[in-house]
């Protein structure tokens, strides 16, 4: 294997102002829809890439245990274009037969009920979930109540409590909006993902390696913060680069680091690994701690390139898989190893931080010997460029129904208008 080394790539773009993107067009800014921001197709996207057979990467390697959702309840889709969506129409119909058309009945708040609970409420509960008119809360109530549970991803219980009832006066179509915001996402990956492909959810947080229709392996990951998020996006992963420098975003060189330099002086940046360098280009000298103005760094006079040699305590960790795109969207490994034990993992600036890089490396290339060096920024090239899918499910098919998650970017009720105003004409 020979390594060859590649100018800086660095996750620095502000994905403020592209809160949401998704799948559509191909090799360009593609045309707005839906309300979410510009639509944007990595520019290096080869349709022809993307539905090759690329055995070729190599064998599957060992891989973490695999637990999906999008997985749960389904049989293989054979021969369907977008296996995904498939999936996700299925479940949707079966989701409007059973709960969509139900009447749009006020439960008022109260206790808990349960079995045996009679008065007004139950009555309203019994209309609501589409039941014969009653004042008892009877075997038959308890048995509603554990199927719509099962089918929101709630748990098994019949117990009709607070959080239960504040749900269903959410209304009949509030769940039906979500599940179609969702489904269209499904919709927007390419209708051949390739015979293997990466999706990444970041309103779950996790990554998902696919050989065709099977899920190989999955791992947590570390998204953008909601500042920052991830965009929906596709790209390619056409190589990685091994022990990589990490060249610190300019405004975090500006917010974050100056300051701390001012503070604790060249021992701040020795200690850490940091250097500052003479500009952007490739052939950039290393400068003197006494050459940098660190006062006008901070104030935003100079903008200054900073980066973290390699090693334990380098930002991007020991690897980054990089698929080329103009948003410096990738995946990286991460030294933060308490930030995958956090049930809620948005800290980053926006890519993907994971939490088996080497995991992964075994999968995309099919042994770990393939990108073994010590060499710093090394690049290790991928004969077959692998799909990857950034996408944002915030509802997901299960066995029963489905599971909805929080929609932390804010991007759901925005579209479920845009949508709700196109079907006006």
């Amino acid at each position: 294997m020979s390594f060859t080394k590649r100018s800086f790539v660095s996750c620095s773009v502000s994905l403020s102002i592209v809160a949401s993107l998704a799948f559509a067009g191909e090799a360009a800014f593609a045309q707005q829809r839906f309300g979410e921001t510009e639509m944007y197709f990595a520019e290096n996207f080869d349709r022809e890439k993307l539905t090759s057979d690329s055995s070729s990467v190599g064998a599957n390697a060992e891989i973490l245990p695999v637990s999906a959702d999008i997985n749960a309840g389904s049989q293989p889709v054979a021969e369907s274009p977008n296996f995904i969506a498939a999936r996700f129409q299925s479940k949707m119909a079966d989701y409007k037969a059973a709960w969509a058309s139900l009447p749009n009945v006020n439960v008022p708040a109260g206790p808990t009920l349960k079995v045996g609970s009679t008065g007004p409420r139950v009555a309203a509960l019994r209309s609501r979930l589409g039941l014969s008119d009653g004042q008892t809360f009877d075997a038959e109530l308890a048995a509603k109540i554990s199927a719509f549970r099962k089918a929101h991803g709630m748990g098994d219980s019949s117990l009709a409590n607070a959080e239960l009832i504040r749900l269903l006066n959410l209304g009949p179509t509030h769940f039906l909006d979500i599940i179609d915001v969702n489904a269209v996402r499904a919709s927007e990956i390419p209708g051949n993902p390739g015979n293997r492909f990466i999706l990444v959810d970041s309103a779950e947080q996790m990554l998902y390696m696919y050989d065709g229709q099977t899920m190989s392996g999955s791992m947590r990951v570390v998204v953008g913060k909601e500042s920052d998020p991830t965009p929906i996006m596709a790209s390619m992963i056409s190589y990685s680069e091994v022990n990589p420098y990490w060249n610190v975003p300019p405004d975090l060189t500006r917010d974050r680091y100056a300051a701390r330099v001012l503070r604790g002086g060249k021992n701040y940046l020795d200690t850490r690994g940091f250097e500052a360098l003479s500009g952007w280009e490739d052939d950039a000298r290393v400068l003197g701690h006494s050459e940098v103005n660190w006062r006008a760094v901070q104030s935003g006079d100079i903008t200054l390139r900073l980066r973290q040699r390699p090693g334990p305590a380098n930002g991007m960790g020991a690897i980054k898989f990089m698929m080329p795109n103009r948003l410096g969207i990738y995946l990286h490994d991460s030294p933060s190893r308490q930030l995958f034990n956090e049930t809620h993992r948005a800290f980053s600036a926006g890519c993907v931080r994971l939490q088996h890089a080497w995991k992964l490396a075994d999968w995309v290339y099919g042994s770990r010997s393939a990108v073994a060096t010590k060499e710093p920024a090394a690049i290790v090239q991928l004969q077959q460029h692998l799909p990857v899918y950034i996408t944002y499910f915030t509802a997901v098919p299960t066995e029963h129904g489905f599971k909805f998650r929080d929609d932390f970017y804010n991007r759901d009720r925005p579209t479920i208008a845009k949508l709700a105003a196109e079907r006006q004409y």
